[in-house]
Order: structure tokens, then C-alpha cells, then sequence
């Protein structure tokens, strides 16, 4: 009993190391209490040892996930969890976080969701609401990556209202912020977006929370890069990119390098556009998670190089990977760019039958950005979906009438806000609409 409290506390003492930053002396007492283990190795399955051993998984856990390596916090994290027993509800808390956290990083966001939700009952059940609040700011990222906008929304709403309880001021007030800004940016609620992501970078930077600083300067890049404020867009990202370099991970640093293209392509900069396609061409990336936001912008890069075909074979190498992980956010981008990429080659059918699929998926969580930013490609093929539609009305197609009258009418709210991302070549496809086309476009969206 004497050694067996001796381990117990030596473990608590472990865990005071580690989280006030001492990792090195936190792993000389772990190495000490798994030697005592091992020593008391007919004791290795009593509930008593097996909690210690859960414990020292957990904590295991979190030096990989200082050390960025995912696959092993899921791994121990799972066996902590199997190790530990259900009355153990805060200790169990940290692994179940941290599989959320390391299911994010893999791409794995159904298992994400899964894990946050289960989190924050727990951390609400005994009232732990730091650790609620944590798990629902990473359901709310796993759930706008699903494509769950509403289901992100009300999530951000819970984590307000902890938040509140909580006093308001807290180091990860900022994560709440940063998600809502990014719902109300594909809404097209411009001024919100820019409001609740310009509050979450103030908050990271008052607690000092680089993380949250750089998610939300690269939320409001993207949310100015729609509203074609350049300049605006270069001071966020060289923020993003500071922080980036000093603390980021590899996807972090995809992130921001696809930005930087995204704004090269804005600007018109095919040169450096396609410079840099050239190299990612070069590192021959495999098709999974961690690299899709190269593989991506790689694919609007050569569809304003006219290279259709390269585009497509690459999109349609994507496509089932971010299906399999239930990914919608990026399914619908991937379907939004062949739709282009086949207009531009001449299959004007297969685009409006991938179009229409794409706006399946987008039509009940509301999603105006994801296509008006694709200017008048986008646009012109919409118009030709409502046109059909109008002509034959059917009762499935219906809902996504009505949606697209809804995009239509976005277009023309914002058409002195933003040209069109490609300029491919001199197809006729992406020359600006006139102002009788947009008179016209007006008139189908009201029927």
C-alpha cells in the first residue's frame, strides 16, 4: 500500500511536471515509477496498477504530442483509456481530448467528433468546464470540416455560454471566436466574419495563444482575399507565416504556402503561381490528408495554365479519400473545381452533373462562399442549371432551385466586391459578365 501511494503520487507529480513545462524532469520520475512497475510485476493487473500504468499512457500522450507524432498519441491514448476505469472521469478526460486532437491531425474527423462529444458530456457531467470547453472548440472544427455549419453553430453557442459561466476571460476564448468567423465567412456574413475573427486574434494575442492568433489571421486572409483587399490579405498572412515558422507543423506550413498561391492567383502572379506548381509537381506527394491543400491549390493552379486534364486526374485521385473520411468541406471543393475544369474542356454536362452534386451536399448548411469565390465560371454554370430547372420543374429539384436563386442573388450583391480566382487564358467562360447579363441573372434568381 505504502509503495503503490508512493507511485500514485509520484505520477500526480509527474503530470504537475509536465504542465508546468519541465518535460525533461517529468520523464526522469515517469522513467523511476514504470521501473517500480515493472519490479511489482505480479501486481501489473490489479485495478490499482492498472490505473497508474492508464495514467502514465496518458501522459505519455501528451510528450507525443509535443513531439508531433500522431499516430503514437492515438495508440496510447487508446490504451490509457482501456487501461483506466470509467469512475476515473478527469484522468480520462486528457486521452479522450487528445485522440480528438490527434484524429483532427490524420484527417480522421468522424473519429474527431466522436471523441470531442464524448469529452465534453464527460467534462459536463462533473463540471469540468475547461475541459468542456476544450472539446467543444474541437468539435466545432471537426464539424465545420464535415460540413456541419448549423451543427458548428450551436456548438459555438454552448462554448459562449460556458464561457460566460467561465468569467469570459480565458486563454482558449479565442478558438470559439476564430470557428464562429469561419461559419459566418461561408455564410457570406462578411461583417461578422471579420469581427469575430479580428476578436479571436485579439484574444490569442492577449493570453498569448500563438495558435489562435495564426488560425485567425489565416481565417481573416481568406475571408479579405474574397473581398479583394490585397493588402489586408498580405498583413494577415505574414502574421500567420511568423508564427508559422517558429511553431508551426508541416501542415501548417502547406497551409500557409496554399494561401500565399491562393493570393498570387488573386493578384494575377502566374508566375510565381506556376513556379511553385512546378516544384510541388516535383515532391510527388501521396494522395492523403496532410498534403490536400497542396494537391489542391495545385489543381487551380493548372486550370488557369489550361492544363484541364492534369487537373482532373488529380482531383479525381482526391475525391474518394476525403469521402472515405467523411470530409464535406473538401468533397464539395474538389467537385466545385472539376465542374470548372470540365466547362473549361467542353463537358458542359458532366460539369453540371457534378456541379449538382456538389450543391447536394451544401444546399441545407447554407454555403454561399464556397461558390461565389469561384466567380463566373460557377456562376454561369448555376444559371444554366436554373434555367433547366424553371423549364421542368421537378419536386427534387426543388430545394436546390430555390438555393441556387439564393447564390445567384449573392453574386449580384457582390459583384463589384471580387473578379473571378482563374483568368484561363482566353476562354470566353471567365470574360466578366455585363451589366445586362447581371440584369438577366437578377430576374431568373426571382423568378
Amino acid at each position: 500500500e505504502i509503495l503503490h501511494s508512493r507511485l500514485w503520487l509520484c505520477t500526480i507529480y509527474v503530470w504537475v511536471l509536465f504542465l508546468t513545462i519541465r518535460p525533461e524532469a517529468a520523464i526522469k520520475v515517469m522513467r523511476y515509477v514504470e521501473s517500480e512497475l515493472e519490479r511489482q510485476d505480479a501486481k501489473r493487473d490489479t485495478p490499482s496498477y492498472r490505473s497508474i500504468r492508464g495514467m502514465l499512457a496518458a501522459i505519455q500522450a501528451m510528450l507525443a504530442v509535443m513531439n508531433g507524432e500522431y499516430q503514437r498519441v492515438i495508440g496510447l491514448s487508446q490504451q490509457a483509456l482501456d487501461l483506466m476505469p470509467e469512475e476515473m472521469h478527469l484522468w480520462r478526460l486528457i486521452p479522450t481530448i487528445n485522440l480528438g486532437f490527434a484524429y483532427q491531425v490524420t484527417g480522421d474527423f468522424v473519429e474527431a467528433q466522436t471523441a470531442f462529444l464524448e469529452a465534453s458530456k464527460t467534462a459536463l457531467s462533473i463540471n469540468n468546464l475547461y475541459f468542456a470547453l476544450t472539446a467543444l472548440n474541437g468539435l466545432a472544427i471537426a464539424q465545420i470540416t464535415q460540413g456541419n455549419l448549423r451543427q458548428a453553430r450551436n456548438t459555438c453557442l454552448q462554448a459562449q455560454t460556458l464561457l460566460t459561466r467561465m468569467g469570459g476571460q480565458l486563454p482558449i476564448a479565442g478558438y470559439t471566436s476564430v470557428s464562429i468567423g469561419r461559419i459566418e465567412f461561408e455564410w457570406n456574413h462578411m461583417e461578422s466574419a471579420i469581427e469575430h475573427l479580428q476578436q479571436g486574434i485579439q484574444q490569442g494575442l492577449q493570453w498569448h495563444v500563438g495558435d489562435i492568433v495564426q488560425y485567425g489571421h489565416i481565417g481573416l486572409a481568406y475571408t479579405l482575399l474574397s473581398l479583394h483587399d490585397f493588402v489586408g490579405v498580405r498583413q494577415s498572412w505574414e502574421q500567420a507565416h511568423t508564427i508559422v515558422e517558429k511553431f508551426g507543423s508541416d501542415l501548417d506550413k502547406l497551409e500557409i504556402m496554399a494561401l500565399q498561391v491562393r493570393l498570387w492567383l488573386a493578384e494575377g502572379d502566374f508566375t510565381d503561381a506556376s513556379a511553385w506548381a512546378s516544384a510541388w509537381k516535383e515532391r510527388n506527394e501521396p494522395i492523403y490528408f496532410q498534403h490536400e491543400g497542396g494537391h489542391l491549390i495545385y489543381a487551380r493552379v493548372c486550370i488557369t495554365q489550361n492544363k484541364y486534364r492534369d487537373a482532373l486526374d488529380l482531383l479525381t485521385l482526391l475525391l474518394p479519400v476525403a469521402e472515405k473520411q467523411r470530409r464535406t468541406r473538401s468533397i464539395v471543393e474538389i467537385l466545385v473545381l472539376q465542374s470548372i475544369a470540365l466547362e473549361c474542356s467542353h463537358a458542359q454536362s458532366q460539369a453540371l452533373t457534378t456541379l449538382t452534386r456538389a450543391l447536394t451536399f451544401t444546399r441545407s448548411e447554407g454555403y454561399i462562399r464556397l461558390y461565389v469565390d469561384e466567380g463566373e465560371p460557377i456562376l454561369r454554370l448555376i444559371t444554366i442549371l436554373l434555367t433547366e430547372w424553371q423549364r421542368k420543374p421537378q419536386q427534387d429539384t426543388y430545394a436546390l432551385t430555390e438555393y441556387v436563386k439564393t447564390l445567384i442573388q449573392s453574386y449580384s450583391y457582390i459583384k463589384n466586391e471580387r473578379q473571378t480566382t482563374f483568368t484561363a487564358g482566353n476562354n470566353s467562360l471567365v470574360e466578366p459578365l455585363s451589366e445586362r447579363e447581371l440584369e438577366v441573372l437578377q430576374m431568373l434568381a426571382h423568378g
